[in-house]
């Protein structure tokens, strides 16, 4: 794939940003884990439960980086077997925002603003 340049940095031309790809693609190929189980399983409940309703998630590239991520290391694909442990924290996580209404938790509104520039 060739690399674009923007405004906001380096892109390849499938749209997601080189450097957070790379980070993500070099700690899994080192072993390493990224983004942990915890962290995934929150993101994953807020883009379920918040998503349709939030055009910034679909614009932002580093979400988009990291949920790639997420669904590659912990089997959130069709076909494959998620990790059961992310499977459980999901839907913790997801019951706790549904049940929030619009008052939603701390840790969803510091997650998304501190980490994706995003307000819930």
């Amino acid at each position: 794939m060739s690399e674009v340049k923007t405004i906001n940095g380096p892109m390849r031309d499938d749209g997601l940003p080189l450097f957070r790809r790379q980070w993500n693609e070099s700690c899994k190929a080192a072993g390493l884990v990224s983004i942990g189980k915890d962290t995934a399983a929150k993101l994953l409940a807020i883009v379920y439960v918040l998503g349709g309703e939030r055009e910034a998630f679909t614009h932002n590239e580093k979400l988009k980086a990291d949920l790639e991520y997420i669904q590659d290391v912990y089997g959130i694909y069709g076909g494959k077997i998620p990790d059961q442990e992310v499977v459980e924290l999901v839907k913790s996580y997801t019951k706790e925002l549904e049940a929030s209404e619009k008052d939603y938790p701390q840790w969803a509104t510091k997650l998304m603003n501190e980490n994706y520039n995003i307000n819930l």
